[in-house]
């Protein structure tokens, strides 16, 4: 419901390990799956981000927690709808909008060490050469913690294939245990 198109999905999760080598586990398996349905390292990339990064991002321009879910969509589809930007702008101002926009330009790394170091991890499973770190890459759904990421034809003319993230707070909001997971 809700969607634009008919899709089947195949879910991998990981429930009870927060370090990073378990939030590079699903990429490498659904990098892996797609290797298994012919598309290598010259077709697709995984675009990754980090919620943590965000939200650090939104609290240092001063953005309201009341507007994150506004702007997170907003950037969301800055690649997708060309009035994503003018509305960025309308809702944080032209300098704010454009202090955001140049993250999402150029991917402020050193300002992610978590994500750092899920890369590492992801270089120990050897599928670091498919990995592109993108400040716009946001996952629709609130739930997500941590590393969010989704897989891309190399040329970026198609939408994702897959995607995924870490959502340590979701099983507990829904009544069970407190426990770390992704998927």
């Amino acid at each position: 419901r809700g969607r634009l198109r008919a899709f089947y999905q195949w879910n991998v999760d990981v429930l009870g390990a927060s370090d990073p080598a378990s939030d590079a586990e699903p990429i490498a398996v659904a990098l892996d799956a797609l290797r298994r349905l012919g598309l290598g390292e010259r077709d697709v990339r995984v675009h990754i981000n980090d919620r943590r990064l965000l939200a650090r991002t939104l609290r240092e321009l001063d953005v309201a927690p009341e507007q994150d879910a506004s702007v997170l969509a907003l950037i969301d589809k800055l690649g997708r709808d060309r009035t994503a930007g003018e509305r960025l702008e309308a809702l944080l101002g032209a300098t704010r909008a454009k202090q955001l926009l140049g993250h999402c330009a150029e991917f402020p790394l050193a300002s992610a060490p978590e994500l750092g170091a899920v890369l590492e991890a992801c270089r120990e499973y050897g599928i670091d050469s498919a990995l592109v770190p993108d400040f716009g890459i946001v996952r629709g759904l609130a739930y997500y913690t941590g590393p969010v990421w989704e897989i891309f034809d190399a040329s970026r003319e198609l939408r994702a294939v897959a995607g995924g993230g870490r959502y340590d707070d979701l099983i507990g909001s829904l009544g069970g245990p407190e426990l770390p997971a992704l998927g």
